[in-house]
């Protein structure tokens, strides 16, 4: 959502036309989450620990 909000922020000309290298970051680290919590959760792992309790 963040990414999301900031690209459409340079389209409305609202931010300058680097934040849409921001904008990328924020979504590259967000699908790296996403990709980190969903395997330990198929695992059995809680996000918040290193292995199985």
């Amino acid at each position: 959502m963040p990414a999301w909000f900031t690209v459409q922020a340079v389209r409305a000309e609202i931010a300058p036309l680097w934040a849409y290298g921001a904008a990328a970051a924020i979504g590259i680290i967000g699908l790296v989450l996403a990709f980190a919590f969903l395997r330990k959760g198929i695992s059995g792992v809680a996000p918040t620990r290193q292995r199985r309790r």
